[in-house]
């Protein structure tokens, strides 16, 4: 038998032993009954690592980019809400002596609670695809693990999606209307004749900046918008001049970065939103964001810092001595059917914590 299933039931047999210690009676009994089939329960050390090094990566997935990640022990709790009309108020003035100061409205905590929630997959991984992937050199568990964390990686970017990338929530909506011309919060779309896409962007961040004090730190723009972007003439006209490059015949939409659009509208980033997922087993691939864009606050801060405004905020549990409260992978082995079944799971939350922090743009091209 191949060391690495030898070790994992070996690892399995132990917890199970560990499980029954305070068992009396017809729960011993059942426990028993089951060990037949599966061989305990135990937290993979080693994968839960390989698996959280592939939950941290820095790919095309932006959630973790346009939120910033706070870390907390509590399961549930209540959080700042950062859209308190007296921000930014100048209140200071003399003060006799044995007088109160005036007074200034501090943040309000949520009426709401952030809850962790524990979402996960499983996977079969059999002793015969262990023995043949390490004939090559491979590790079958780290195979299982990667595609279980690719799988958790798209459902919470999903969520992201679905939750921030619609009208009405954030304070500032604009809608990409044709033909022209366009009304209150409206523009023109950016693959009609005319548009003004820099424009457009220059006035949503400068309506967040009045609503928050100050500039939004990010863009984050769904990859047909950018495209449109970047081969719109106002686009291209800016960028020359930005560049010192001429426009005519010169320069193009190869040419334009993130940089040079962050630069031009005067934020921190630009963040392109190009990655899909499949609805169903069998379907074609649709991208997360389509025709949208949102500019948002996203300082960046220490993981534990709750105190400084952000448009919005990714709950993740503290790994608190290092037990494995991000996230962990754990191995069952079945003996009967000569197989490991792999529970992967991570423990996130996502809220929105300043709606005077956006900007959503909707409808940005036909």
């Amino acid at each position: 038998m191949k060391n690495e299933v030898l070790d994992r039931k070996i690892a399995n047999m132990a917890e199970f032993e560990r499980s029954i210690k305070n068992l009396t009676g017809e729960q011993l009994v059942n426990a028993m009954r089951n060990q037949a089939n599966w061989q305990g329960t135990a937290i993979d050390e080693a994968l839960t690592s390989f698996a959280l090094g592939i939950w941290q990566s820095d790919d095309e997935f932006v959630a973790d980019k346009v939120f910033r990640t706070l870390h907390v022990e509590a399961e549930a709790g209540h959080y700042y809400v950062f859209d308190s009309e007296s921000i930014d108020i100048p209140t200071a003035g003399v003060v006799a002596e044995n007088s109160m100061a005036p007074e200034i409205k501090l943040p309000e905590l949520s009426q709401d609670e952030y809850r962790i929630k524990r979402e996960g997959n499983g996977v079969w991984v059999s002793d015969q695809a262990v023995e043949r992937a390490g004939i090559n050199g491979f590790s079958a568990f780290q195979f299982a693990s990667k595609v279980q964390i690719r799988g958790l990686k798209v459902s919470k970017e999903k969520r992201f999606f679905d939750q921030y990338f619609r009208a009405g929530l954030w304070t500032t909506n604009l809608q990409g209307v044709a033909p022209g011309p366009p009304g209150a919060n409206q523009f023109l779309q950016w693959d009609s004749n005319n548009a003004t896409p820099i424009s457009d962007l220059r006035d949503a961040v400068a309506r967040v900046k009045l609503l928050i004090g100050v500039k939004p730190t990010t863009l984050t723009i769904a990859e047909d918008a950018w495209n449109a972007l970047i081969e719109c003439e106002q686009t291209l006209d800016v960028l020359s001049a930005i560049t010192g490059n001429p426009s005519m015949g010169v320069f193009d939409g190869s040419m334009v970065t993130t940089a040079l659009i962050a630069q031009a509208i005067g934020i921190n980033e630009v963040i392109i939103a190009g990655a899909v997922y499949r609805p169903k087993d069998g379907a074609a691939a649709v991208p997360f964001a389509s025709g949208n864009a949102l500019l948002t606050y996203s300082p960046k801060l220490g993981v534990t810092d709750i105190f400084t405004p952000s448009s919005g905020v990714i709950f993740q549990h503290a790994d608190v001595g290092g037990l494995g409260d991000i996230g962990r992978v754990a191995t069952h082995y079945f003996s009967e059917r000569y197989s490991t079944w792999m529970d992967a799971f991570f423990n996130v939350d996502m809220k929105m914590t300043m709606a005077k922090g956006g900007a959503y743009l909707y409808n940005i091209i036909s």
